[in-house]
């Protein structure tokens, strides 16, 4: 099925060619000379991104490096502060993001933008903006053929009923890129999509971005992930501290350069392979140690734990890995008493701890940073401080 997609996208971009349109003529949309500035940091400087009809065109950077504010003002959330946009050849103002949506323009956000007491349904139809106008009638029966279009092209299977809140993050990134598809866009920005997702559905997403190239959308892809830029996009542009660093295909790029590039230095100068110690740790260097421990789930998503045995030793750094929906989460929420936890024991510095809640981790020292940043992390209305 790839082979055969890709196919097409090569041989309508030969057509293309041979129609003897130049590359000025075939750019969607293009971001020429763009400035953009933040009290106290230069967030973009001078930077030139175009975008092709059929293309899937990388953003490729650390974070801070510029991407999502470029992003965000080929959407209209934010005005440069010097350069313009044109759309089509033509420079084109974008006041809001509802300019850019009638342009055929959609940002999908890198944030989870979801309302959680809604469902599925009401979400891709609320971001999609499928009413034709605010005082018209929600037609259930329209609106969720359209919606199971859309799911059927993608080859998402996701209930409709359920509400958002009882989503994993990979799913409510999957519903947003499906409500942006509602949309009949020309132009596509998708901000760093595939973080939350197992390789399943990144292949699903893949799949997908190659279908919609085919027809002649142009999409600008955010990632940081090297290979991922390499193995999915047709050209890459690097951004490094609020600068273009270079456009290239994807064809003629090598990882090691495109990360030489990303930090400005070679990959030797910054990592340094750490010889492993021979010694082995003696018992009373374990800071914290799990013993066949068992939970109850809480909630029909939460997965339960069964027998989980693991060491973490002082000043070390421990990986826990495994696809969405294999317990990752659940082991940390255990450490800081959000899990029913029925049998099995928590060591800390080789005492057994009974840790009921966040409170009793924080006396301990024990700190846990979620998932779910906006909704269980942060409160996006308060301060930084």
């Amino acid at each position: 099925m790839r082979v055969s997609i890709l196919e097409n996208i090569v041989f309508g971009k030969e057509e293309i060619l041979k129609s003897g349109k130049g590359e000025e003529e075939r750019v969607l949309l293009k971001a020429e000379n763009i400035y953009k500035y933040f009290p106290g940091v230069v967030a973009l400087n001078d930077v030139t991104y175009d975008l092709m009809k059929g293309e899937i065109h990388g953003l490729l950077g650390q974070n801070g490096a510029g991407k999502s504010t470029l992003l965000k003002i080929l959407y209209g959330l934010y005005k440069p502060d010097r350069g313009r946009i044109l759309f089509r050849g033509k420079e084109i103002k974008l006041k809001s993001p509802m300019d850019a949506r009638r342009l055929g323009i959609v940002l999908v956000h890198q944030e989870i933008t979801l309302i959680p007491d809604l469902s599925v349904l009401e979400n891709i139809a609320l971001l999609g903006y499928m009413w034709r106008n605010w005082a018209s009638r929600f037609d259930r029966g329209e609106i969720s053929n359209r919606v199971e279009k859309t799911l059927g092209n993608l080859g998402f299977d996701i209930n409709l009923r359920a509400r958002a809140r009882d989503l994993s993050v990979a799913e409510k990134m999957l519903i947003q890129i499906a409500a942006a598809l509602t949309v009949d866009a020309k132009v596509l920005l998708l901000d760093e999509p595939t973080s939350p997702m197992t390789p399943k559905e990144i292949d699903r997403l893949v799949e997908s971005m190659k279908r919609l190239a085919s027809r002649g959308v142009g999409i600008a892809f955010v990632t940081h992930r090297v290979t991922e830029a390499v193995e999915i996009c047709d050209r890459i542009t690097i951004l490094r501290n609020g600068s273009k660093v270079a456009t290239l295909r994807s064809s003629e790029a090598d990882v090691r350069e495109l990360i030489r590039l990303m930090l400005g230095r070679d990959i030797g100068e910054i990592y340094m392979v750490r010889e492993r110690e021979t010694k082995t740790s003696t018992k009373t260097s374990i800071l914290v140690e799990i013993k066949d421990l068992h939970t109850i789930p809480r909630t029909a998503l939460e997965i339960p734990l069964k027998g989980i045995n693991i060491k973490i030793h002082k000043g070390e750094i421990v990986a826990v890995v495994g696809l969405i929906g294999s317990g990752k989460k659940e082991l940390g929420r255990s450490l800081i008493g959000l899990s029913n936890i029925v049998s099995g024991d928590i060591l800390f510095n080789g005492n057994r701890v009974k840790i009921k809640s966040p409170a009793d981790a924080l006396k301990l020292g024990i700190l846990f940073v979620p998932e779910d940043r906006r909704y269980e992390g942060l409160i996006p209305d308060f301060t930084v401080a």
